[in-house]
């Protein structure tokens, strides 16, 4: 599964596509939204909390939580606290940016390789328990040990975890330079440096992927 580094990419290519309308909100608003999107990105792998309280953090892991469905109720139900504060943005542009930041996660959660069980994710969940996963790795596995809290924890540092993470980190980059050179694509030396930039992280990330 990716870490919250990947799950990131998504709220912040969508802060960049409503930074026109951000504009006219105060610096720490504009600050709580992008947050605020990290958070909703990250918010399926709540599924852990009853985990680590039971003593086994992955028992309920990537299971209804993962739930596109699930993903969708909660992003509608919580798209009105974004866009209050926040008039200058339009209601349905709030509601597509909370709908793609969490239904982002169970999909990159797809495109990551899977060496732990449970495999896969219930993405359609409760019509089906099935659990999938793509053929085809965009992130490395996360490497740790099955236990109680402690143990899943302390197990998380090692070279193949930094390893993946740093996969993440270009991958990214990749993706926002990316966003931004389209976003400031009327200024040709701009949208030059951030092209390069991600073709730059774009090789860098696949010579890991292949390393």
């Amino acid at each position: 599964m990716p870490s919250p580094i990947a799950h990131s990419v998504v709220p912040a290519l969508g802060f960049l596509w409503l930074r026109r309308d951000l504009k006219t909100a105060s610096f720490w608003k504009q600050t709580l939204f992008l947050v605020g999107g990290v958070a909703l990105a990250v918010l399926p792998d709540a599924d852990f909390l009853p985990g680590f309280v039971l003593g086994d953090p992955v028992r309920y892991h990537r299971g209804a939580t993962h739930s596109l469905l699930v993903c969708l109720v909660a992003a509608l139900a919580l798209s009105p606290f974004f866009r209050a504060g926040l008039p200058e943005i339009r209601r349905g542009a709030v509601t597509v940016f909370c709908v793609f930041c969490v239904c982002s996660h169970p999909l990159l959660d797809c495109l990551a390789a899977d060496v732990s069980e449970p495999y896969g994710i219930a993405l359609f969940w409760p019509l089906s328990e099935k659990r999938f996963l793509s053929p085809i790795s965009l992130f490395p596995p996360v490497h740790r040990l099955p236990g109680p809290a402690w143990t899943f924890v302390t197990s998380l540092a090692n070279m193949a975890n930094v390893r993946g993470w740093v996969v993440e980190v270009l991958f990214s980059a990749t993706a926002l330079l990316a966003g931004v050179a389209l976003y400031r694509r009327s200024d040709r030396i701009f949208l030059l440096a951030s092209a390069a930039g991600s073709l730059f992280c774009l090789a860098l990330y696949w010579l890991l992927q292949m390393g």
